[in-house]
């Protein structure tokens, strides 16, 4: 009888990434969001400066796959 193949489970890859964005704090949400920080100056120099509901963020994720 023919032996039957064990398959090795894949380890997960990981990516951790800093990001920056624009929150918006009325609608609870990141509006923008880019992993160069430049970026983020530049949409905020386009709005015209920050407005009185909207801030600057940063934040660390990790994507799994």
């Amino acid at each position: 009888m023919p032996k039957k193949k064990t398959s090795k489970k894949r380890k997960p890859s990981l990516i951790d990434l800093h990001m920056y964005g624009i929150f918006d704090n009325k609608k609870n949400t990141i509006t923008k969001i880019s992993l160069d920080p430049i970026d983020i100056q530049m949409e905020i120099a386009l709005m015209g400066g920050l407005k009185p509901n909207f801030s600057e963020c940063e934040f660390d994720i990790t994507l799994k796959f």
